[in-house]
C-alpha cells in the first residue's frame, strides 16, 4: 500500500514538473499567439518564426524583424505613469498562458438642469456606451456638457460606439488608423440621435487616448456647435499592446498604430500635439467650477438656466 502511494506521489510530481516546464520556454510564444488573434495587430506569422522573446529583444534594439509595428520599448511593470492598459497573466491547469486586460468598471454619471444635460465620463471601459445611452435619454433638445477631465481613455471599440450617438450622417469619417504598411478608415455606422445638439466638452491635462480622440471627433463633426473648454490634453493617440515579462517585471510596449482624426484627406494629428481648447481655463472640480461651466455654456449658446437640478 505504501509503495503504491509513493508511486502515486512520484507520478503527480513528474506531471507537475511537466506542466511547469513549458511555462518558461513558451510564455512569450503564448503571448504572441494571443496577440495574433487581435484584428488590430497585423503580423505575418510566417515571417516571424522562432521564439517570440528573441524577436522582441531584437525589435527593442531597433532591428527589423518583419513586424508591421511602429515601435517597441521596455517599460517597468511598476511604472505609475504608464498610460498603457495592463494585462494580467494567468496559467490554467494545463499550463496554457492566458492574457486578460485589467480595466476599470465603466463609469458615467448624469445630472439635468433646465435645458442642460451634464454627463461625466471617467473612462472608456467596456459597457460605457450603454451607460452613456442611459445618460442621454430624452436629451435630443438639450445642450449637452460632457466632462472628460481625468479620463485616461480605454477601449477603441467603446469610443467608436459612443461617437456614433453624435454622427452627422452615416459614413461620417471618425479617424484613420495608420499601421506601418497599411491603414484603416473608421466611419460612423449611423446618423446619431444627437447630431444637432450643442455640446460643451470639458478636458484637462489628464484627458488622454480614447477620450482625446472622442473629443476631437465630435469637434471635427460639429465645428462651432461643439465647444471645448479647459486645459490642453495629454496628447496620445496610438494603439499599444503591453507584453509582460513576469520574471524581470519589464513590459515591452508595442505600438502597433497611430490614429489621426477625420478622413484620410484631413489627417489631423493628435499624438504629441494634443487638443488645445477653444476656451482655455482651469475649471475646478467643485460647485464653483460647476457654476462657472454653466455660465460659460449659457454665454456661448444663450441657454437660459434656472436652479432646478435633477
Amino acid at each position: 500500500m505504501y509503495k503504491f502511494l509513493l508511486a502515486f506521489v512520484l507520478v503527480l510530481t513528474s506531471l507537475g514538473s511537466w506542466a511547469q516546464t513549458p511555462h518558461q520556454a513558451t510564455m512569450y510564444d503564448g503571448v504572441y499567439q494571443t496577440l495574433l488573434k487581435r484584428s488590430y495587430f497585423p503580423i505575418d506569422e510566417e515571417r516571424c518564426s522562432g521564439p517570440l522573446h528573441s524577436l522582441i529583444e531584437k525589435a527593442s534594439r531597433g532591428e527589423n524583424i518583419g513586424w508591421d509595428i511602429l515601435e517597441v520599448k521596455a517599460l517597468s511593470c511598476m511604472d505609475p505613469h504608464s498610460s498603457v492598459a495592463p494585462l494580467s497573466v494567468e496559467f490554467d491547469e494545463f499550463g496554457i498562458l492566458h492574457l486578460k486586460p485589467v480595466e476599470s468598471e465603466a463609469s458615467v454619471a448624469s445630472s439635468r438642469l433646465d435645458g442642460i444635460r451634464y454627463i461625466t465620463m471617467r473612462n472608456f471601459a467596456l459597457g460605457v456606451t450603454h451607460k452613456l445611452a442611459e445618460a442621454l435619454y430624452q436629451a435630443q433638445n438639450e445642450t449637452i456638457i460632457i466632462d472628460l477631465r481625468g479620463n485616461p481613455g480605454g477601449r477603441v471599440s467603446e469610443l467608436i460606439s459612443a461617437a456614433n450617438f453624435f454622427a452627422p450622417h452615416k459614413d461620417a469619417p471618425m479617424f484613420v488608423t495608420h499601421y506601418k504598411s497599411s491603414r484603416r478608415v473608421v466611419v460612423a455606422d449611423v446618423e446619431g440621435y444627437f447630431a444637432n445638439n450643442s455640446i460643451c466638452i470639458l478636458v484637462n491635462e489628464k484627458t488622454a487616448s480614447a477620450a482625446e480622440i472622442f473629443a476631437a471627433i465630435l469637434k471635427n463633426w460639429g465645428g462651432a456647435r461643439v465647444l471645448i473648454v479647459g486645459e490642453k490634453t495629454f496628447g496620445k493617440s496610438t494603439v499599444q499592446v503591453r507584453i509582460p515579462n513576469i520574471e524581470s517585471l519589464i513590459n515591452l510596449v508595442v505600438t502597433v498604430a497611430e490614429i489621426t482624426i477625420g478622413s484620410v484627406e484631413q489627417n489631423m494629428l493628435l499624438h504629441r500635439v494634443a487638443i488645445k481648447p477653444d476656451l482655455q481655463d482651469k475649471i475646478p472640480h467643485d460647485v464653483p467650477g460647476f457654476t462657472k461651466t454653466l455660465q460659460i455654456v449659457r454665454g456661448y449658446y444663450g441657454v437660459q438656466i434656472s436652479n432646478n437640478l435633477d
